[in-house]
């Protein structure tokens, strides 16, 4: 046994053998040692859950990635896109509304962040329907992605005092570089692809805008679900009320011809938000916006197999910094 001094306190250690036997030494400890073991301990345990946490938020978020690609790419293949967004918000409303009365109602210090959050969605996805009316899916797509990322990581550190590590940070660069090489490469050899390119880059600075509101709302509301389903619905009666206004009659006999699309991408759409929304409050936001902009990677293969989009080297190349973003982003 070590002596310890008088009055210290200890801990009695004792070490088991493989078959479950107390061994015959025993190990007093003083109190500063004490603290040092309990702490270790529970500091790896804490890790591996972590860790498992870790990888379950990649997992969602990706996935969350293929269906926001998938809704995109629904909106982009329709006649009128406007009418297209406008019944995807619809389908996404009707399936919040048969929801919320089984979730968890917001926290009241949520509201004016989904209120926040709704303003900036009614013009973010009036800029979704005016770029996919006049621009590729292969243009649009990855700029309004793409380019998020690095906005929403300064508007987190300075709003919200997040600061991502160097590999974060990194892997945020890599994947922003990539999307937008990959569409300004494009956008330079045509004048006409410039005005989609204008609405794809502010439709950049809207979802770094929405990302940091409802990222700080969903953390309040205590209800990430709940919160999604609220501003799908008010979203959806804000933009359709407007649409209304504009396209008269033509509007609800466009949108109950594609009822089916409405309810498919509205789902998707659902349900890829409400994932990145409960992401958020399980990590950084710049890095769960970051993760997510992978979605450009199966937008590339939608534009190509579905929409009959080129994919040539240069987005091939382009893609891959995408994905090593995506890779620095899980090693951090």
């Amino acid at each position: 046994m070590l002596g310890v001094g008088e009055g210290d306190e200890v801990i009695r250690l004792t070490r088991h053998c493989k078959q479950g036997k107390p061994a015959k030494h025993t190990l007093y400890l003083p109190l500063t040692v004490k603290r040092t073991f309990w702490m270790t301990i529970t500091t790896n345990r804490f890790n591996k859950k972590e860790v498992l946490m870790l990888w379950s938020v990649m997992i969602a978020v990706l996935f969350g990635a293929v269906l926001h690609a998938i809704w995109n790419g629904l909106v982009k293949s329709g006649p009128d896109r406007f009418l297209d967004t406008g019944g995807l918000l619809l389908g996404a409303s009707i399936v919040s509304a048969i929801a919320i009365p089984f979730l968890q109602k917001p926290a009241a210090v949520s509201w004016p962040f989904i209120a926040i959050s709704t303003v900036l969605h009614v013009v973010y996805f009036g800029l979704i329907a005016a770029s996919y009316q006049h621009g590729d899916m292969s243009l649009v797509y990855p700029i309004t992605r793409g380019t998020a990322p690095a906005i929403s990581a300064s508007l987190a550190m300075v709003a919200l005092h997040e600061a991502p590590s160097t590999i974060g940070l990194a892997g945020i660069a890599l994947i922003s570089s990539g999307v937008v090489t990959l569409a300004f490469a494009r956008a330079a050899r045509s004048s006409a692809h410039r005005g989609p390119v204008g609405l794809a880059l502010l439709n950049a600075v809207l979802i770094a805008a929405y990302t940091l509101a409802d990222g700080q709302g969903v953390r309040l509301s205590g209800s990430p679900f709940c919160y999604t389903c609220w501003g799908f619905l008010l979203w959806a009666v804000c933009f359709n009320t407007i649409l209304a206004a504009v396209r008269g009659r033509q509007a609800a006999v466009g949108m109950k011809s594609e009822w089916k699309r409405s309810i498919v991408g509205g789902s998707c759409s659902l349900a890829s938000y409400a994932i990145t929304l409960w992401a958020m409050m399980s990590t950084k936001i710049a890095l769960v916006a970051a993760l997510r902009e992978t979605s450009v990677l199966f937008g590339m293969i939608i534009a190509n197999f579905a929409l009959k989009e080129r994919i040539t080297p240069l987005r091939v190349a382009a893609a891959m910094f995408v994905v090593a973003g995506a890779i620095l982003l899980k090693i951090n």
